[in-house]
């Protein structure tokens, strides 16, 4: 995980970090899993645009509420046959994990073949 200290118009200092992920692609779609530890669900926020996945995530450094505090940030190009409408998240023990489903269309499917 690389660790630099930004620029911010704020005071307090702020460390970004890009998580490391796990992709995993099967037939159904993608899952990525994330490691945010101490993230709690209000700190978090996902947002897909333009065919673009971003996972960003903010906590405190400690126990002070106007301490520093650490941002995750990660960006991804989601596949053209993701079913946006059926993406699902969830966090659990500062491990986020994205579903990225693929399209019906774009699912495999087996062909049956007839015989006279």
């Amino acid at each position: 995980m690389s660790t630099e200290i930004t620029p911010s118009t704020s005071t307090r200092p702020r460390y970004v970090a890009r998580p490391p992920v796990d992709i995993y692609e099967s037939d159904e779609g993608l899952l990525l899993r994330a490691d945010l530890p101490g993230v709690e669900r209000e700190g978090l926020n996902l947002r897909l645009e333009q065919g673009v996945l971003t996972i960003s995530a903010r906590r405190l450094l400690g126990t002070d509420p106007q301490g520093p505090f650490a941002e995750y940030l990660r960006r991804f190009h989601v596949p053209r046959d993701t079913d946006p409408a059926q993406i699902g998240a969830r966090l659990e023990a500062g491990v986020l994990t994205v579903e990225l489903p693929k399209t019906d269309a774009a699912k495999p499917r087996v062909i049956q073949v007839q015989t006279d």
